[in-house]
């Protein structure tokens, strides 16, 4: 028997207690025997009724939440929009389990919890080769002799994420003047010398610290252009050097290699 089922036989027996039987159990429990329903069944509904005064399912106790309202307000703020929490300390923080912690935000909360991992590391040699080869035909191709970085000359690299590469965005590339890197020139799984993600996971720090939202598109394109003027111009220079120099060691190392 579903809920919804014995809801509906609950709303009947009640029915016939109040309207038909006068408020006999007796009456009541004979009635519905000839139903072939559970003389058990029967006086728990009107046992539930009587002390209850309704057939519907009411709210057990269950397991009492560890954390209240007003922490649980408290642990919203200090985890939306934020990077680098860890779920232990927000435990020592609020007195408990790191798992109370992940619990609360999964099930009272619409809170996305995502775990930060490492970029995957060049295991293979036949990778290795493949890296080696095109970030030394990158350099030769796209960087040596060019004086990218100055004067508005820049040089958009993605990486080899599909919808980076797809034909509305070279299309709005084109149309925009902004040269990129070919998908073929493109090295894989080049983590080390690709800085960018860095810089945006600072930019991102800057932004959002405060806990600071977003209200709407123009607010977080503001946001971003104030925020990109505060980093440090000597460590994305030094960013930008060490990426030639990592380009620049990986095509020597792809040339002794064919030598």
């Amino acid at each position: 028997m579903t809920r919804g089922e014995r809801e509906a036989l609950s709303q009947r027996i009640c029915n016939f207690y109040i309207d038909s039987s006068n408020n006999s159990v007796k009456t009541t429990v004979n009635y519905f025997k000839k139903q072939n329903i559970p003389q058990t069944t029967i006086y728990n509904i009107l046992r539930k009724y009587r002390q209850h005064g309704t057939t519907k399912y009411l709210p057990k106790s269950g397991r009492p939440y560890k954390i209240s309202d007003k922490q649980l307000d408290g642990l919203v703020k200090s985890v939306n929009n934020r990077c680098g929490l860890s779920q232990r300390k927000l435990g020592r923080r609020f007195g408990v389990h790191h798992s109370t912690i992940s619990r609360t935000l999964r099930k009272r909360t619409s809170v996305v919890i995502r775990k930060r991992r490492k970029a995957p590391k060049m295991n293979s040699e036949d990778q290795e080769s493949r890296a080696r080869k095109n970030c030394g035909k990158m350099y030769r191709k796209l960087l040596r002799g060019c004086d990218y970085h100055h004067n508005g000359n820049y040089l958009f690299w993605p990486d080899l994420a599909s919808a980076h590469y797809s034909n509305l965005v070279k299309e709005r590339l084109h149309k925009k003047n902004v040269p990129f890197v070919a998908r073929q020139d493109n090295p894989p799984n080049v983590p080390q010398a690709r800085p960018i993600e860095t810089v945006w996971a600072l930019l991102e720090r800057k932004v959002y610290e405060n806990n600071w939202e977003a209200k709407n598109l123009d607010a977080l394109a503001r946001r971003i252009k104030q925020k990109a003027k505060e980093l440090d111009q000597k460590m994305l220079q030094a960013m930008v050097e060490g990426v030639r120099k990592k380009l620049r060691t990986m095509w020597r190392d792809e040339l002794y290699s064919v030598c």
